[in-house]
């Protein structure tokens, strides 16, 4: 959303630091918080799934720096090719540990 200056002690729109959204409702400033208090669903399948894009892209990082990514020829990009490959993979489970960067590989 667009910030402008409105007359207001605020601007419209977000204020991440501040926590609040504002926005024009029927020609009056309305204010309301910006985060949500939603929790991150965690279902199964889809701690697998961000556990396999994970491993997927520390797996695309080091192939990028030290091979030669012309052989994912049947996408669009080589990154897209090697997606679709790499999603076939079993999903690779790391603990959460920060020494632990490229454990996936």
């Amino acid at each position: 959303m667009k910030k402008k200056k409105q007359g207001v002690p605020f601007p419209i729109g977000r204020i991440p630091s501040a926590g609040i959204t504002s926005y024009l409702k029927n020609g009056k400033v309305v204010y309301r918080p910006s985060s949500s208090k939603q929790k991150r669903s965690n279902t199964r399948p889809q701690f697998a799934q961000r556990q396999r894009m994970r491993h997927t892209i520390a797996l695309w990082k080091m192939l990028k720096q030290g091979c030669d990514t012309l052989m994912f020829t049947q996408h669009t990009t080589a990154y897209n090719g090697f997606v679709s490959l790499a999603n076939r993979l079993p999903a690779v489970f790391v603990p959460k540990n920060p020494g632990m960067k490229d454990a996936s590989l």
